[in-house]
C-alpha cells in the first residue's frame, strides 16, 4: 500500500544512517501489498513509461509496448507481493504517476529492496525525481541509483537493499516522483563504454518494500580555506539547521581529534519548527592535529542524522621561512587552484608544479581554463612559491587525430612545427612567473620507456636553454629504473612506494648529483593511520638524509567540492617536518638503543634536531637515556611541542614506533655523538680478550682535546679506561682497545659507555654510547618454547652453521627448579642444519619463568665459541 505519514524521519542529512528509519519521518511506504484482495497486476499509482526521466535516448532506444511487469508472489522481501519486471528485448519502466508533494526546505532519501535474475548487460536502476505543477521533470532535479543485478552481484539470486538522495531545493517543485526501470546498457552505461548491439533478450528483476523519507538539512562547515586555522587560532564553526518540525529532538557538536577521542562537546538550541538558523560557534584553542567535527541530531535516544567536517589546526614553527616543501598540483583539477593558493602561505609552501597545458586547454592560452592558470601563477609568485611547469600532455588542439592521449614527449622529438611555435609561445609568456620547466609527469609509467624519450629531452633542453639562457629541465624519472639516456641532466625523481625507507639514501647515490626533486607519496589508505605517517616521516627524513633538497608531495587535502577542501593529516606531518628537516644538513647518525636510531641534522638556525624513529618490534613501554641540553624539548610529527622528562642528567624518552624529533640541541654536540664508532661492529663470542677500536672525528671549526672515560657493560672489563685525545677540526682519532666478557655473557646488542670530557673555555661532558653486537658469527641460534598439549614445556633449539669449517657443539636449555639438560651436536659441517629438542614436565608452571639455553663449542683449536640466551617462557 501507499501510506503517507506525518511522522519524524530517522535517518542523516548528508550521509544517511540506518538508525531510525522505520520510524522517523517516513512520508511514504510502498509495499506492493494492497492488490491481495482485488488481484490487480499492476499497483494502483503506477503507470508503465515510454520513457525515462533525464533521458534524452537516441531513437533506437525502444520500450516496447509487450513487455510488462505485474504484481508476483513468487519472490518477495516482505508480505506476500512483490513487482516482477521480465525482459523481452528493449527497456521497461514504470513511474509512481500521482508523486509526494516536495517540502521546499527538506531533501529526499529512498531506501528499497531488489532481486535479479538472469542478467547479463541488462541492469536494474531506480530514479527518485523532482516533477513542477505540470508533471514535467525538473531539469537537475534528479538522482539515479547504481545500475543493479550485475552477474554474481549482490543482487543476483538474492534480495539487495539500495540507496537513494535526493536534493530538493528547486523552487518550481511540486512533487517528488519515482521511476523503477529494467533497462540495457544503452540507457544505464555512459557512452563512451556502450558497445554495438549490447542487449539482454530476457532477464528479470523483482521490486519490493520502498519508503521513502523526508530529510531535514543539517549543514556544518568553517569559515577558513580549506578548513586550516592557523597556529594559535581558536576554530569557528558555522551551521546549519533547516527543517527541525519534531519533537523532542537534541543538537549535539562534538569535536574529536584524529585517534577518536572526544576532545569538546556542546549541546546546541534547536531552531523551532520551520526556522532556518544558521550559527557561528567559536570553539576553545585546540592543540594542533586533525580534528572532526561532528553535528548530530537525535531523539528518542536515538542518532536520527549526521553530517561532519574535518579541520586542522596548524603548530608554531620554529622559525621563519619555507622549508623547501613542494607541492606537485599537476593532477590537481582546476577547481582546487584556489585553495593550492589561499593554503600556500600557512603550509609555507616552497615550490608548485603546474600542468602547461591544463586538460581542455588550448595552446594560445586564451581560453578560461589558461586564464585561470595565470592568475594563480600570479597569485603564488607573490607569495614566493618558485613554479615549475610541467610539459605533459598537449594542448587539446595540437594531439594527433590518431591519438588523443599523445605527451609532449611523443611529438617533441619530431619536426613538428606547431607543437615548437606552442612551446615558444609558452615559455616567453610565463618566463617571469616560473622557475623551472618538467618534462613528464611523476606518475607517468610509460615516458621512461618511450623509444623517442632521449631525442625529445634533448630537444626540450635546447629549447629552455635557446628562450631562458640556461637549460635547467628537469626529467621526471622513476627511481627504480637506470638513468640510461645519453644526455644527463637534472632529474624529478619518484621514489617507489614498496622500497623500504632504509634503503632510499643507497638507491639515490645513483643518481648522485642529478636529483634535483625527489618526489614521495604516502602509502595506499588501507595502511593502519600511524603507520602511514610515520612511513611517510621516514621517507622524508631518509631522503634528506641522502642530501635532496626539494622534495614534492601530493596536495594533502581532500576535495568537497568546486574550490572547497578538507585538509589530512599528512599536510600537518609534512609540514612540521619540512619545517625542522627541510633546511638542514645531515650530520650523520646514531644509534641510541637496540631499536631506537637517531638520525641527526643542524638546522637552518644552526641548531641540531635528531630525527628519532624505532625499528619494528620495539616495545612502547621502554625507555630510552639520552644525554641531552637542558633546552631540548620533544616535537611530535604533528608539530607539538613537549618538555623532556629526566632521571638525573639525562634525558628519558619514550620509545614508539611513531618517529619523534628532538629540537634544541647543539649542532656539534649531536655531530661529535653521532661520530663515536666502535670497530668491529660485530665482536664474536669466542672466549679470549678481543681487540677493538674507537673513532671518533672533530666537527667543530676549532680544535677540541679531552679525555674518553670508558665503562663496559656489567661484568666485562675494557682497558684502558681513560684515554686522552686532541683533535684539529675535521681530524679523525683512533684509539685501541681491549675487551673481555665473563663466561656467562649473553648474545645481543652491547653498549660501552662513553664520557667525552672537552676542555673547552665552559668545559663540557658528552655521554656518547658506543654499540657492538656480541654474537657467534657464521651461527644462526634460533630457540623456541611452547607448552604441549600434555603440559609440558617443550624447548626446540635449531643451529644453522653458515661457515667454512665443521663444528661441533654441546646444546643445553636450564629453567628453575628443573636440572639443567645438555645435547651434543657434533661434526655439525658448513651448510648444515641442526635441532635438539627439550622437555620439561609441569610446564604450565613454568609461565613467566625464565628459560635459559645455549652452545658450547667443543674440539676446536683454540678460543672457544659460545652464545648465552636467555627468554620467558609464555
Amino acid at each position: 500500500m501507499l501510506a503517507l505519514a506525518a511522522a519524524v524521519l530517522g535517518a542523516c542529512a548528508l550521509s544517511a544512517t540506518a538508525a531510525g528509519l522505520g520510524i522517523r519521518r517516513q512520508i511514504a511506504e510502498i509495499d506492493f501489498e494492497s492488490e491481495l484482495v482485488t488481484g490487480q497486476k499492476i499497483p494502483r499509482g503506477w503507470d508503465k513509461a515510454a520513457g525515462l526521466p533525464g533521458e534524452n535516448p537516441a531513437p533506437e532506444v525502444r520500450f516496447p509496448s509487450y513487455v510488462n511487469g505485474e504484481l508476483t508472489v513468487e519472490h518477495s522481501h516482505g508480505g506476500a507481493f512483490s513487482f516482477s519486471m521480465a525482459l523481452d528485448g528493449g527497456n521497461l519502466a514504470y513511474t509512481l504517476t500521482q508523486g509526494l508533494r516536495a517540502h521546499p526546505d527538506s531533501d529526499y532519501l529512498l531506501v528499497g529492496w531488489v532481486r535479479t535474475e538472469g542478467l547479463n548487460v541488462a541492469r536494474a536502476q531506480l530514479r527518485l525525481f523532482l516533477i513542477d505543477a505540470r508533471g514535467e521533470p525538473i531539469p537537475g532535479g534528479i538522482s539515479v541509483s547504481e545500475p543493479m543485478g550485475a552477474p554474481g552481484g549482490p543482487a543476483d539470486g538474492q534480495w539487495r537493499r539500495f540507496e537513494v538522495q535526493l536534493r530538493g531545493s528547486d523552487p518550481a517543485a511540486a512533487k517528488v516522483a519515482v521511476a523503477i526501470s529494467l533497462v540495457q546498457p544503452e540507457i544505464w552505461r555512459p557512452p563512451s563504454e556502450r558497445a554495438v548491439d549490447e542487449q539482454d533478450i530476457t532477464g528479470r528483476c523483482w521490486w519490493d518494500d520502498i519508503a521513502i523519507y523526508r530529510l531535514p538539512r543539517v549543514g556544518l562547515r568553517t569559515d577558513a580555506a580549506a578548513n586550516v586555522f592557523g597556529p594559535g587560532a581558536r576554530p569557528r564553526l558555522m551551521t546549519h539547521l533547516e527543517g527541525l518540525d519534531f519533537a523532542d529532538c537534541a543538537v549535539i557538536l562534538t569535536v574529536r581529534s584524529a585517534d577518536g577521542v572526544a576532545r569538546r562537546r556542546r549541546i546546541m538550541e534547536p531552531p523551532a519548527a520551520g526556522d532556518s538558523v544558521e550559527q557561528e560557534l567559536l570553539l576553545e584553542r585546540l592543540p594542533p592535529g586533525l580534528y572532526t567535527a561532528d553535528l548530530a541530531i537525535s531523539a528518542g535516544g536515538k542518532v536520527l542524522m549526521s553530517t561532519y567536517c574535518r579541520f586542522a589546526v596548524l603548530a608554531e614553527l620554529p622559525y621563519e621561512g619555507r622549508g623547501r616543501m613542494v607541492l606537485d598540483a599537476t593532477r590537481l583539477p582546476a577547481d582546487q587552484w584556489p585553495v593550492l593558493a589561499a593554503l600556500a602561505s600557512p603550509l609555507r609552501i616552497s615550490g608548485v608544479k603546474l600542468p602547461a597545458w591544463p586538460d581542455g586547454t588550448g595552446s594560445d592560452g586564451r581560453d578560461p581554463i589558461s586564464e585561470r592558470l595565470g592568475v594563480l601563477l600570479s597569485r603564488l609568485h607573490d607569495v614566493g612559491a618558485a613554479v615549475t611547469l610541467v610539459l605533459d600532455r598537449l594542448p587539446i588542439d595540437l594531439r594527433p587525430v590518431t591519438d588523443s592521449n599523445a605527451t609532449v614527449a611523443d611529438v617533441l622529438a619530431g619536426p613538428d612545427k606547431a607543437v615548437s611555435d606552442a612551446i615558444a609561445l609558452l615559455l616567453a609568456a610565463n618566463a617571469p612567473r616560473v622557475a623551472r620547466w618538467q618534462l613528464g609527469d611523476i606518475y607517468d609509467t610509460e615516458m621512461a620507456w618511450n623509444p623517442d624519450l632521449a631525442d625529445a629531452y634533448a630537444a626540450g633542453r635546447a629549447w629552455t636553454g635557446k628562450m631562458l639562457d640556461r637549460t635547467d629541465l628537469l626529467l621526471a624519472w622513476p627511481s627504480n629504473l637506470e638513468y640510461d639516456l645519453p644526455e644527463p641532466g637534472p632529474l624529478a625523481l619518484r621514489l617507489d612506494r614498496a622500497m623500504p625507507p632504509e634503503q632510499i639514501p643507497a638507491q639515490l647515490i645513483d643518481f648522485a648529483g642529478q636529483a634535483a626533486a625527489v618526489h614521495i607519496a604516502a602509502q595506499d589508505e588501507a595502511v593502519e593511520r600511524l603507520g602511514r605517517l610515520s612511513d611517510f616521516a621516514l621517507r622524508y627524513a631518509f631522503t634528506r638524509a641522502a642530501g635532496v633538497d626539494r622534495i614534492s608531495i601530493d596536495p594533502p587535502w581532500t576535495p568537497t567540492g568546486e574550490g572547497t577542501a578538507e585538509p589530512t593529516e599528512m599536510l600537518l606531518v609534512a609540514r612540521t617536518l619540512a619545517a625542522y628537516l627541510g633546511d638542514a644538513v645531515c650530520l650523520g647518525a646514531a644509534r641510541l638503543s637496540e631499536t631506537s636510531v637517531a638520525v641527526i641534522f643542524r638546522g637552518r638556525d644552526g641548531k641540531g634536531v635528531m630525527f628519532i624513529y624505532s625499528q619494528p618490534g620495539a616495545d612502547d613501554s621502554d625507555e630510552i637515556l639520552v644525554a641531552l641540553p637542558p633546552k631540548a624539548y620533544i616535537v611530535d610529527l604533528w608539530g607539538r611541542r613537549s618538555e623532556i622528562v629526566r632521571q638525573g642528567n639525562r634525558a628519558v624518552l619514550k620509545r614508539s614506533s611513531v618517529p619523534m624529533l628532538i629540537a634544541g640541541c647543539d649542532a656539534e654536540s649531536l655531530a661529535l655523538r653521532s661520530s663515536l664508532r666502535f670497530e668491529p661492529a660485530i665482536l664474536n663470542s669466542t672466549y679470549q680478550t678481543h681487540d677493538g677500536r674507537l673513532r671518533l672525528t672533530n666537527p667543530y671549526t676549532q680544535p677540541i682535546s679531552g679525555a674518553m672515560v670508558l665503562t663496559a657493560p656489567e661484568g666485562w672489563s675494557v682497558s684502558p679506561r681513560v684515554a686522552q685525545f686532541s683533535l684539529g677540526p675535521g681530524q679523525e682519532w683512533v684509539g685501541d682497545v681491549k675487551i673481555r666478557f665473563p663466561y656467562s655473557a649473553e648474545t645481543g646488542l652491547k653498549e660501552l659507555d662513553v664520557k667525552l670530557e672537552l676542555e673547552t673555555t665552559e668545559d663540557e661532558t658528552i655521554r656518547a654510547p658506543a654499540f657492538f653486537y656480541f654474537t657467534l658469527k657464521d651461527i644462526t641460534f634460533e630457540p623456541i618454547s611452547v607448552i604441549t598439549p600434555d603440559g609440558a614445556l617443550e624447548v626446540r633449539v635449531c643451529v644453522i652453521n653458515h661457515g667454512r669449517r665443521t663444528l661441533s657443539f654441546d646444546c643445553f636449555a636450564q629453567v628453575p627448579g628443573h636440572r639443567r639438560q645438555s645435547r651434543p651436536m657434533r661434526q655439525l659441517g658448513p651448510g648444515v642444519k641442526a635441532e635438539k629438542v627439550f622437555r620439561f614436565p609441569d610446564g604450565r608452571l613454568l609461565v613467566g619463568k625464565e628459560l635459559r639455553t645455549g652452545l658450547r663449542e667443543v674440539g676446536a683449536q683454540g678460543p672457544r665459541g659460545m652464545v648465552n640466551h636467555t627468554m620467558t617462557v609464555w
